[in-house]
């Protein structure tokens, strides 16, 4: 039985779907050589370039979200995603025993989410944080900045103009989560970027 298993596994993870749908990034479609790809990369900046609020949502998800999803949460003690990503990134420091955590967040548009998160660690008590908003839009970024200046949140917002599908993480030990918005999840996926929690690497326990 095992040995049938096994062969199973080996050609499931042979199979170009699957390969194509969870695998590993396709370098050589992301090559910096590659012209559909820079002309995908341009085209989903553009997109974004002026969207100042990327969360407007007809109403019949606010009624949805709230009648339904909301009293889930609340049995963990959050009622919306802001707390949700809060609570658990607090709980992680405290369990590596980290002071001065780094929190990732992948994918983080105008770093609207961020902030939030960030004002809520710190009426926490949490007080030497940074998150470091991982994005490939520089004018979102720009707008994620401002933002936390304009909170005085600025030390603990720290922006980085990137591709997913080739940055890395500069700390063993730094905290991520996934905080992008649907519709922008959406959109990658078509244009061909990936949007997903990355695993931490090291000892530390896995991330929200």
């Amino acid at each position: 039985m095992n040995d049938i298993l096994r062969a199973a596994r080996r050609r499931l993870t042979k199979s170009a779907l699957l390969r194509k749908l969870f695998g590993r990034p396709n370098h050589a479609a992301t090559s910096l050589g590659d012209a559909s790809y820079a002309a995908r990369m341009e085209a989903e900046t553009a997109v974004y370039k002026d969207v100042a609020d990327i969360n407007v949502l007809p109403a019949i998800f606010h009624y949805w979200s709230n009648a339904y999803l909301r009293p889930m949460l609340e049995e963990f003690g959050v009622s919306n995603p802001d707390q949700f990503f809060a609570k658990y990134l607090l709980e992680s420091a405290r369990a590596c025993n980290d002071d001065a955590p780094v929190f990732v967040s992948i994918g983080s548009g105008n770093c609207d989410t961020e902030v939030r998160v960030a004002l809520l660690l710190r009426d926490a008590g949490l007080t030497r944080f940074v998150i470091e908003c991982v994005d490939m839009n520089r004018h979102m970024l720009e707008r994620g900045r401002a933002m936390a200046q304009a909170e005085n949140v600025a030390e603990h917002i720290r922006t980085v103009e990137a591709d997913f599908n080739r940055w890395r993480a500069p700390q063993r030990s730094a905290h991520r989560a996934a905080t992008g918005r649907p519709a922008r999840q959406r959109r990658r996926r078509e244009s061909g970027h990936r949007k997903a929690a990355a695993p931490a690497r090291g000892d530390a326990p896995p991330r929200l």
